[in-house]
């Protein structure tokens, strides 16, 4: 705790320091960091998507810099936001687990009983983006719809007003902003706003007017699922508009993981690393935006200390780099040739059937990612993987055993890596698990039920 105050004492002296030697320097822009959950990009027309689900978030892309190349730092939730907010890949924050030990107690909770269980934190003597904000003098506020994006796991540090409202929609989310929208512009202060919305997390729900029913199975689930994706955006565009950002906000919109509809006959987003789960949207709009489709490669970490960059904080001590080169029209085609050759990381620690058996035996999925060449290590299903992004973005074709020099040079660059180790939880919480709870965490697929 003492590590921890003094860590954010010395953040808030920086950024008083650099207040004080800004003088009369133009305010700092208004920041909005919008995450869509579940969102698999290559379901936008923005990413070449044959339908138009997505119209705002199109919008925005055309006026902002496009990361067709964006990746997680994970494959679900808890560790891939826990990047967005550290700028740390999940074995430097250590959020590697969340309720996925839901499925073990829940026969002892059906029957009655309350069950407290363990769930990891982000780090103390880490301070996150918000905390940065809000130390800079940004007012910041934060909404979420996703169960695991609570105080439990640190996801309300640094928020002046954090709303944790589990499987509310989009349009809940954005009623109550518009009701304070008055308070969100009540002084001189920029503000700092995070949205984390689970509308295209299943269950799937059929959105009108967006929704055309699918000829199968298969094509119904992602008829429904491109109807969440249009309902967000229709809610994210009444939003927009009513908070007024104009070219002076910077603006960026990102996703946490993708979905899988049975492309590596998985379906969902389980223990999976591949590219329908792995690959993210990733768009940045607002002033010194040169609008354009980045050539590079980019990953969830890089999130935190690009929009601090952009408002001129620092952001030191991050496994991620400002992508603020990128987003210079004149600077993209050298930044990108000096990024070329950075690898980067992806995480998830499997689960199998056996809730209970994975918790006590960890198995470990690892990515790396350099150029467009990519190496999974699924130590849950014993397999190893190499892939040629150019060639197969859609990673069908194995091509472990026929490049043995370029397989060497990536497995050189992922056991480095992984001699890290995975950061211990930092305290974390004890969650009561009772029947509301598992009744939720059933709904969206996290202890079975409907999800």
């Amino acid at each position: 705790m003492i590590q921890s105050l003094w860590t954010r004492a010395r953040w808030a002296a920086l950024a008083l320091l650099l207040c004080a030697c800004a003088g009369g320097e133009a305010r700092r822009p208004n920041v909005v960091l919008v995450l869509i959950d579940t969102l698999r990009p290559d379901h936008l027309e923005l990413y070449g998507y044959e339908r138009a689900t997505a119209p705002w978030i199109a919008e925005l892309g055309g006026r902002g810099a496009v990361f067709p190349r964006a990746y997680s730092s994970s494959a679900w939730t808890p560790p891939a936001t826990a990047s967005v907010f550290t700028g740390l890949y999940p074995t430097g924050h250590g959020v590697v687990h969340g309720f996925e030990t839901a499925a073990w107690v829940k026969k002892q909770v059906e029957q009655g009983e309350e069950i407290e269980i363990a769930v990891a934190s982000m780090p103390a003597d880490h301070a996150t983006l918000p905390e940065r904000f809000q130390s800079a003098g940004y007012r910041t506020w934060g909404f979420a719809t996703n169960p695991h994006i609570t105080g439990s796991f640190g996801f309300d540090r640094g928020f002046d007003v954090f709303h944790a409202n589990s499987s509310r929609p989009a349009a809940h989310v954005v009623d109550r902003m518009l009701e304070r929208r008055a308070e969100l512009s009540a002084d001189d202060r920029p503000y700092f706003l995070y949205l984390h919305l689970n509308d295209v997390h299943k269950p799937y729900q059929k959105r009108e007017p967006w929704y055309e029913p699918g000829t199968d199975e298969r094509t119904e689930e992602i008829a429904q699922y491109d109807s969440g994706i249009s309902y967000v955006d229709a809610e994210l565009r009444r939003l927009a508009e009513g908070l007024a950002w104009g070219p002076e906000t910077v603006v960026c919109v990102v996703s946490d993981h993708g979905e899988a509809f049975f492309e590596h006959e998985f379906y969902g987003h389980g223990s999976s690393l591949h590219t329908e789960l792995n690959r993210v949207l990733m768009v940045f709009a607002g002033p010194r935006i040169d609008p354009g489709r980045v050539d590079a490669n980019a990953s969830l970490v890089d999130v935190a200390p690009t929009l601090l960059d952009l408002c001129g904080l620092p952001h030191a001590g991050m496994d991620g780099e400002s992508l603020r080169g990128l987003l210079d029209g004149g600077e993209r085609a050298s930044e990108s040739q000096r990024l070329a050759d950075r690898p980067l990381f992806a995480h998830r620690r499997g689960m199998s059937e056996d809730a209970l058996a994975s918790v006590l035996d960890q198995k470990e999925l690892w990515s790396v990612l350099r150029g467009h060449w990519r190496l999974i290590e699924d130590e849950l299903q014993g397999s190893l993987g190499l892939y040629d992004l150019e060639r197969d973005p859609l990673e069908q074709q194995n091509l472990y055993g026929a490049e043995e020099a370029r397989r060497g040079q990536l497995e050189a660059l992922l056991e480095r890596f992984k001699e890290r180790g995975i950061r211990p939880a930092d305290g974390g919480a004890r969650v009561l698990m009772d029947a509301e709870l598992l009744r939720e965490l059933e709904h969206m697929g996290y202890a079975g039920g409907d999800g």
